[in-house]
């Protein structure tokens, strides 16, 4: 029996483990991390789904299209799926604007299923939005502590191993597993000792406001996304 190991316990680690499963059913998993939940950086995630194409090389673009499309599907029927309550997925319909023209970005997300459409001028100047572009759509937005808490039954419930300890290097797996799958994040400049890996620094707020029920997005790094009782 092969035996196979996930190197951390964030949104990464948990859906690879969990497809690793899915494609070798034979095989031994084995989930290893010291933090989970709460203290992962998954936890606090506003988990909104969208493409980000111009962030990859043109020579990866279709191969990049097909991982966003399958996400798409895989995280839209979860949101209209009676698993929807458990697995924190819903949808979500908002705004993005900005000041720079992302045509690829227009044509992908028009050939999903998201009701997209481009905004006037006249709705940015009717809404005091100091914005020369903007599209609407909707998308799937995640409440990840939900998620991660039902990846993680759904491991379990195949079998899968979860052990709560401290990888210094991946040297010291040798032996112990046959193939790792590194998962580990920012821990990975220490684990891989990757020192191109670095922290982006940013502030998350949550506010109580129920109310608000579309989500907000600029070019200039401001977001305000609607969960369940809560805007991030």
């Amino acid at each position: 029996m092969a035996r196979l190991g996930i190197i951390g316990s964030g949104i990464v680690g948990l859906s690879t483990a969990l497809n690793v499963q899915k494609l070798l059913p034979k095989a031994k998993v084995t989930i290893i991390a010291d933090k989970f939940g709460k203290d992962t950086t998954s936890h606090g995630a506003a988990g909104f789904f969208r493409p980000y194409l111009h962030d990859f090389v043109p020579e990866d673009q279709n191969m990049t299209q097909q991982w966003y499309r399958d996400s798409w599907h895989f995280y839209s029927r979860l949101a209209q799926s009676s698993l929807a309550n458990e697995t924190g997925q819903t949808l979500v319909s908002g705004l993005v604007v900005y000041n720079k023209p992302q045509d690829e970005q227009y044509s992908f997300l028009s050939s999903l299923e998201t009701d997209f459409h481009q905004v006037t001028d006249s709705y940015l100047k009717h809404r005091n939005l100091n914005y020369k572009y903007g599209y609407s759509f909707t998308t799937v937005v995640t409440q990840m502590p939900k998620f991660l808490a039902w990846l993680v039954r759904k491991f379990c419930s195949s079998e899968g191993i979860i052990q709560k300890r401290t990888v210094q290097k991946l040297s010291d797996l040798i032996g112990e597993l046959d193939v790792v799958v590194n998962c580990s994040g920012l821990r990975a400049r220490e684990l891989v000792d990757d020192q191109d890996i670095k922290p982006v620094r940013g502030h998350v707020v949550m506010v109580s406001a129920p109310w608000k029920k579309l989500f907000f997005l600029s070019d200039d790094g401001v977001y305000l996304v609607p969960q369940s009782v809560h805007f991030t």
